[in-house]
């Protein structure tokens, strides 16, 4: 094989899953992917031209969504309705002054607005802002190349096929987020989780305290 050509797919075994190319020329070629996208994202003829696959972008800027809604935003909504709901009886019905009140209430914003930030920003689509633009078929040869996407993926880039786009920085798809869980929301999902532990360790104790002061009362 002639060094200064990349390798195509038909020169490797349909089962080899990583593909030796050149670091120099795979540079190459993502420099010339970045110069494609970055032409695209300044022309505001592209704008919402971006392949989304089963997500909905929002607010875009620069022809990117800066928020994204997944394909299972159902579960999402309903989940981040309980946690509201919970808070806010707790606070309401369940707390018995003025300062368990406050600290209910502080608690619950905290949890629903990390579990809307989590589920609502853009998790890090990673696709053509332009997919008709021709420069790209020429990529179409390499494994790493998403037919769907339009794009070339790195090793941390993941195509999701419930969400039906690359991610990049892929770490898991989330139904109780409504999609991924990728480069732009796995730090606020983590926070998530500690958040959501300490959540229910607090609406335990509250409850305790229920009984306990109901108890206490007869």
């Amino acid at each position: 094989m002639d060094d200064a050509k990349l390798p195509l797919k038909e020169d490797f075994p349909k089962s080899q899953v990583a593909i030796a190319i050149k670091e120099e020329d795979l540079a190459n070629l993502f420099n010339v992917q970045k110069d494609i996208q970055e032409r695209a994202r300044n022309n505001p003829l592209f704008k919402g031209t971006k392949y989304m696959g089963k997500n909905i972008g929002f607010f875009w800027i620069r022809n990117e969504p800066l928020f994204t809604l997944g394909p299972h935003w159902p579960l999402f909504l309903c989940t981040w309705s309980f946690f509201t709901v919970m808070g806010v009886l707790i606070s309401a019905y369940v707390a018995q002054s003025s300062f368990w009140k406050c600290v209910s209430f502080s608690i619950t914003f905290f949890q629903s607005f990390v579990y809307l930030y989590t589920a609502t920003i853009n998790q890090g689509v990673k696709s053509a802002i332009n997919p008709n633009d021709s420069t790209l078929n020429s990529f179409a040869q390499y494994p790493s190349f998403c037919k769907d996407c339009r794009l070339l993926r790195t090793r941390a880039t993941v195509h999701c096929y419930d969400c039906g786009v690359c991610i990049e920085g892929y770490d898991h798809h989330c139904p109780w987020t409504g999609k991924c869980i990728g480069k732009g929301n796995v730090v606020a999902f983590n926070i998530f989780l500690c958040s959501t532990c300490f959540y229910i360790m607090y609406c335990m104790f509250m409850v305790f305290q229920l009984v306990w002061y109901i108890q206490a009362k007869e």
